[in-house]
């Protein structure tokens, strides 16, 4: 794989993080998440505007949710990458737009796709600012975070219940990131 353009690095990098060889550690994991998420900064990083430049940027944005994922749900909280200009600078509705679908995918289905990635993408960041405000001092008693926390969950779960209603007509395999987060979301 030496040779091989960072994209495609960052792609396997990211399939083998749902794949622990010989075994179901997360470290195995967390490991190629994070390899992914440096191969798609190299890919980002070495290319201009355009196509490729979205989706590098789109496997970028898939690898800090699955590694985020990870440290949820690990012993590894300190891997958590958050920084509040990357959601200020991300236009999610392009973004979404280069996801690519097999031919003859119905418009529904591709709309709850896209509907879900972004509220992954949301939850993930909530999750993940939460994690660093857990560690400054007197966060409990600071009546300003807990405020914010309190209104971007709010706001997500609005938004999720507008999405899921919307991903109703769409097919059900489609619906799959709905189910997904309305069991994360109890």
């Amino acid at each position: 794989m030496t040779d091989a353009d960072p994209l495609v690095k960052a792609d396997t990098c990211l399939l083998l993080s749902y794949w622990g060889p010989y075994s179901w550690e997360s470290e195995i994991n967390q490991y190629w998440a994070e390899l992914a998420l440096s191969h798609a900064t190299e890919a980002i990083s070495g290319v201009g505007r355009g196509d490729f430049r979205s989706r590098s940027l789109l496997v970028w944005l898939c690898s800090i949710i699955r590694g985020r994922m990870l440290a949820f749900h690990s012993a590894l909280p300190e891997t958590v990458m958050y920084d509040p200009s990357v959601s200020r600078s991300i236009n999610f509705a392009n973004i979404s737009r280069i996801i690519q679908f097999p031919e003859g995918t119905d418009r529904d289905s591709q709309e709850s796709i896209r509907r879900g990635f972004i509220l992954n993408w949301k939850l993930s960041e909530i999750m993940a600012r939460l994690f660093v405000l857990r560690d400054l001092p007197n966060f409990f008693s600071d009546e300003y975070s807990t405020l914010t926390a309190r209104h971007a969950i709010q706001e997500w779960d609005h938004e999720f219940l507008v999405s899921s209603q919307i991903a109703r007509a769409a097919p059900l395999a489609a619906q799959s990131p709905f189910y997904i987060l309305s069991i994360l979301r109890k």
